[in-house]
């Protein structure tokens, strides 16, 4: 069985999380967070759901 794939609110608590509160979040990353919290994906443009996926892989890895 697959597991579900996390909604965009549930990613950006884990990046919350991962990012000391958002505190290690630079002024760009911490807007398209709450951009995606506040308006989802679609808000968002192609590159922007790239560079939002790619924060999230980076704070869970610890590499952000």
């Amino acid at each position: 069985m697959e597991t579900p794939s996390l909604n965009e609110h549930q990613k950006a608590i884990a990046i919350l999380q991962h990012t000391n509160d958002g505190d290690a979040l630079s002024a760009a990353d911490l807007a398209l967070l709450e951009t995606v919290v506040n308006f989802g994906l679609a808000a968002l443009t192609e590159t922007g759901v790239k560079h939002w996926n790619s924060i999230y892989e980076q704070a869970i890895q610890g590499q952000y």
